[in-house]
């Protein structure tokens, strides 16, 4: 049985559509392998006839008298008892006999009007100034650490300026360049309050994440109270932001629009999952494969290029670390490029070579771009940032960096793997177990004729009648 339920009420269907003459298609995408956005499900515009029961819920729009209101309809799509998708749907059309439907998962609405938002323009909150040497990074909304930075003043001469950014004495912070660092955990526990969603998933729970800090240059010279935002990065949205993260990381992002859930996981967790599923009977045999010719894995960022750390020339060369890195290997190149970088880290000391923003000597039109950090607490009684923290490091070469921990077995993959298509005959369980974005639970990977697959898409007629197509990609 199929059917479609919009404002929890049953649709009446036209019998092309209910005896599957006219259906509907699904397209279902896995967001663990798309670098460059996060994707819901698409549906392709499908018709509903002129009934009093549609007429009631459509609130009669097919009558000439009635005005058209921009309205949003929740819509679930139900096979054998199973919720298929979900979504809304929005009316594009009405002709002589039916209603004309637009389907979107709309997965940007959990952000709602913050989602093209700058991130220094988020509503984050005021705090007063009241500084605190070790900060809970559990509980606190910012921390203070010390940051060698002898160019924050540019060329000017001041009294007190030690040549770093948060200098203590005993307890007491320094009056001058004072620039607290927001931490990541309290810019999502204030999203997810005003958009109310929640934020769960490996990444969420890590300790890695917990500590990740945003980097910036905002000092609160002359100021009275706080304003988080301020202390946020103005090049990057709010959806963009994430994204980027994603890609620096290699994150897998879902959205669970229904119980407004946000879910990151650890790609590298995802794509070590063992399989559970065997659809070899379920699959119509094929030999056709076509090998992945972009098998060169490129990781890079954008670097702050206001740091003059960023600046290489012949004589001073990047820092270790921080350039790009390219798979060994021979073939065309992937590239994955974050707008997230981190900072120079010397000795256990963060160091930055910037002009800060401050109201002294004119230099609020100073800018900094996106960077994070980790705070790892006093370490000899310094409150400190850096660049690696639980066996990850925020670059490129070295102990743990960015390869090792969060794309090796992506890394792997595109240098083996091949893609294959296959007509499958899915039943609503199926669609289930591959409900990446509602199912916290989700298969990513499948076993077909003694060989393991990752599911990137699928392709569903609804009402089902076995003529899915999986897109697949070997595992190597």
């Amino acid at each position: 049985m199929f059917g479609i339920r919009i404002n929890n009420e049953w649709v009446d269907l036209s019998p092309s559509m209910s005896d599957g003459q006219s259906p509907i298609k699904l397209s279902r995408y896995n967001s663990l392998f798309d670098f460059e956005g996060i994707s819901g499900s698409q549906v392709n515009d499908f018709s509903v006839p002129f009934t009093p029961k549609n007429d009631e819920i459509f609130g009669w729009f097919r009558l000439p008298q009635i005005k058209y209101n921009y309205q949003e309809y929740y819509c679930e799509k139900v096979a054998d008892g199973y919720i298929i998708e979900r979504g809304y749907v929005t009316i594009v059309n009405c002709t002589e006999s039916e209603y004309v439907l637009t389907f979107s998962q709309n997965l940007s609405e959990i952000f709602g009007v913050y989602h093209n938002m700058p991130m220094n323009q988020f509503p984050l909150g005021i705090v007063p100034i009241a500084p605190i040497k070790d900060a809970n990074h559990l509980t606190d909304a910012i921390c203070w650490p010390t940051v060698d930075n002898n160019l924050f003043y540019g060329t000017n001469t001041l009294a007190g300026f030690t040549g770093k950014m948060n200098s203590w004495s005993g307890l007491t912070l320094n009056d001058i360049a004072r620039v607290p660092m927001v931490f990541l955990r309290h810019f999502f526990e204030q999203l997810a309050n005003r958009c109310s969603f929640k934020f769960k998933g490996t990444f969420f729970t890590s300790d890695i994440f917990k500590r990740m800090v945003f980097v910036n240059t905002q000092s609160i010279d002359f100021k009275y109270e706080i304003f988080l935002e301020d202390h946020l990065p103005a090049d990057l949205t709010i959806s963009e932001f994430i994204k980027e993260l994603r890609k620096l990381l290699n994150l897998a992002i879902y959205f669970d629009i229904t119980n407004r859930i946000m879910y990151a996981y650890w790609g590298n967790e995802l794509l070590d999952k063992p399989v559970r599923r065997n659809w070899t009977k379920k699959v119509t045999p094929s030999t056709a494969r076509t090998p992945e010719l972009a098998n060169r894995l490129e990781l890079d960022w954008e670097l702050d290029s206001n740091d003059n750390l960023f600046k290489p020339n012949i004589y001073y060369p990047l820092p270790t670390g921080f350039s790009k890195y390219q798979s060994n290997a021979t073939g065309e190149i992937f590239q994955i490029k974050s707008k997230i970088s981190t900072i120079v880290e010397v000795s256990g000391t963060a160091i930055m070579e910037q002009i800060g923003i401050s109201s002294r000597f004119n230099q609020t039109g100073s800018k900094f771009s996106p960077r994070i950090a980790f705070w790892k607490g006093l370490v000899y009684d310094d409150p400190t940032i850096s660049n690696a923290m639980d066996g990850l490091t925020l670059g490129f070469v070295g102990s743990n960096p960015i390869i090792t921990k969060c794309y090796w077995n992506y890394e792997k993959l595109r240098r083996n793997t091949c893609y294959k298509t296959v007509i499958a005959d899915l039943n609503a369980i199926d669609l289930y177990a591959i409900d990446w974005h509602n199912n916290p639970d989700a298969d990513h990977a499948v076993f077909i004729d003694g060989k393991e697959y990752y599911i990137t898409q699928v392709e569903v007629l609804l009402p089902l009648q076995g003529v899915s197509k999986l897109y697949l990609m070997e595992k190597p």
